[in-house]
């Protein structure tokens, strides 16, 4: 998974070529979730967060809170 935080968009594997009718949307969204949760920052689009997640998880989290603090404003 992977967002632009600009645009919006997610791009999820489970939707990249490997999307059948077979898939319902309870499992794409719980796909979504799951990576939500369990995030990696080994396979990060933002590689400066990611750094941050490994490297100094206590300024990272705070940095999540001020965007969502930023976000819950728009």
């Amino acid at each position: 998974i992977s967002e632009n935080e600009h645009s919006g968009v997610v791009s999820v594997s489970i939707l990249e070529g490997h999307y059948s009718s077979f898939h319902r949307l309870s499992h794409i969204i719980e796909s979504i979730q799951f990576v939500l949760k369990n995030p990696n920052p080994k396979d990060a689009q933002n590689i400066i967060a990611a750094n941050e997640m490994e490297h100094d998880y206590e300024q990272f989290k705070k940095n999540v809170n001020d965007y969502l603090d930023q976000m819950e404003s728009v």
